[in-house]
Protein backbone atom coordinates (compact mmCIF):
# COMPACT_ATOMS: atom_id res chain seq x y z
CA UNK A 1 0.00 0.00 0.00
CA UNK A 2 0.95 3.44 -0.68
CA UNK A 3 2.26 6.30 1.97
CA UNK A 4 0.52 8.81 0.88
CA UNK A 5 1.33 12.29 3.25
CA UNK A 6 -0.98 15.44 2.79
CA UNK A 7 1.34 18.55 1.71
CA UNK A 8 -0.97 21.01 3.60
CA UNK A 9 -1.04 19.05 7.32
CA UNK A 10 2.09 16.50 6.79
CA UNK A 11 -0.29 13.59 7.94
CA UNK A 12 -0.50 10.22 6.32
CA UNK A 13 -3.87 10.52 4.09
CA UNK A 14 -6.24 7.33 4.36
CA UNK A 15 -7.23 5.49 1.21
CA UNK A 16 -11.49 5.66 1.36
CA UNK A 17 -14.16 4.67 -1.44
CA UNK A 18 -15.98 7.76 -1.66
CA UNK A 19 -19.80 6.33 -2.68
CA UNK A 20 -20.49 8.96 -5.61
CA UNK A 21 -17.92 11.46 -7.00
CA UNK A 22 -18.69 14.21 -9.37
CA UNK A 23 -15.34 14.24 -11.44
CA UNK A 24 -16.97 16.11 -13.88
CA UNK A 25 -20.43 18.49 -12.33
CA UNK A 26 -23.50 16.49 -13.39
CA UNK A 27 -21.83 13.16 -13.99
CA UNK A 28 -21.23 11.41 -10.86
CA UNK A 29 -19.48 8.31 -11.02
CA UNK A 30 -19.73 5.91 -7.81
CA UNK A 31 -17.33 3.92 -5.61
CA UNK A 32 -14.34 6.40 -6.47
CA UNK A 33 -10.94 5.09 -5.05
CA UNK A 34 -9.21 8.34 -3.11
CA UNK A 35 -6.85 9.66 -0.16
CA UNK A 36 -8.38 12.01 2.27
CA UNK A 37 -6.34 13.80 4.98
CA UNK A 38 -7.31 13.31 8.45
CA UNK A 39 -6.99 16.75 9.67
CA UNK A 40 -8.54 18.90 7.06
CA UNK A 41 -10.51 15.74 4.94
CA UNK A 42 -8.81 17.36 1.37
CA UNK A 43 -8.96 14.47 -1.21
CA UNK A 44 -5.76 13.00 -2.90
CA UNK A 45 -5.77 11.19 -6.16
CA UNK A 46 -3.03 9.69 -7.15
CA UNK A 47 -1.98 9.49 -10.73
CA UNK A 48 -3.35 5.98 -11.11
CA UNK A 49 -6.54 7.06 -9.31
CA UNK A 50 -7.22 10.00 -11.86
CA UNK A 51 -6.44 7.60 -14.83
CA UNK A 52 -9.07 5.25 -13.57
CA UNK A 53 -11.63 7.91 -12.92
CA UNK A 54 -11.21 9.82 -16.35
CA UNK A 55 -11.20 6.43 -18.03
CA UNK A 56 -14.63 6.04 -16.52
CA UNK A 57 -16.09 9.15 -17.43
CA UNK A 58 -15.02 8.49 -20.81
CA UNK A 59 -17.32 5.44 -20.49
CA UNK A 60 -20.29 6.82 -19.33
CA UNK A 61 -19.76 10.05 -21.84
CA UNK A 62 -19.98 7.48 -24.59
CA UNK A 63 -22.96 4.94 -23.51
CA UNK A 64 -24.49 8.51 -22.80
CA UNK A 65 -23.86 10.41 -26.41
CA UNK A 66 -24.62 6.22 -27.92
CA UNK A 67 -28.28 6.34 -25.89
CA UNK A 68 -28.60 9.96 -27.13
CA UNK A 69 -28.21 9.01 -30.85
CA UNK A 70 -29.75 6.31 -30.95
CA UNK A 71 -33.15 8.33 -29.45
CA UNK A 72 -32.47 10.86 -32.25
CA UNK A 73 -32.62 8.28 -34.89
CA UNK A 74 -36.02 6.99 -34.25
Amino acid sequence: MKKIICKKHGKEAKEIVLPTYEYVPGMALQNVKAYECPVGKELIFTPEQVEKTESRHDIKKHKFADAYFTHLEL
